[in-house]
């Protein structure tokens, strides 16, 4: 399969994927192999964020994108299909036809500061 490579260091790749949502659309991924982003060790992470930031300005220039979105899944149930930690660069455009949606629902008062509180334990 061909790879249009666009950035690699010793730690990460970025290439266009061959199945992109728009025009330009870019993957960042680590060598090592990490099955999701909670398994990325932090000074992998930072190197990651920096990296996805400067293909994305890269990307979105070239392109001339009205915008981009940054998509990172984890596990089968939020849409993960490549078991390898991944960042997805996608450039969006007036009129484009890329979906990313979700139905909101409304956080009561009571539910937040339960939430809050076992998030903060768990941290």
């Amino acid at each position: 399969m061909p790879v249009w490579k666009i950035y690699e260091d010793e730690h990460f790749l970025a290439f266009l994927d061959v199945n992109p949502a728009s025009r330009g659309h870019t993957l960042v991924v680590p060598k090592e192999h990490y099955p999701e982003l909670l398994d990325l060790p932090e000074h992998e992470l930072k190197h990651a964020l920096k990296v996805v930031q400067d293909v994305a300005d890269g990307v979105v220039e070239a392109t001339d994108a009205d915008g981009f979105n940054i998509l990172q899944s984890n596990n089968p149930v939020a849409g993960q299909q490549i078991f390898h930690v991944h960042f997805h660069i996608i450039p969006r455009y007036h009129g484009d036809d890329v979906e990313i949606d979700w139905s909101e629902s409304e956080l009561k008062d009571e539910e937040g500061e339960d939430l809050l509180r076992k998030i903060k334990d768990c941290m």
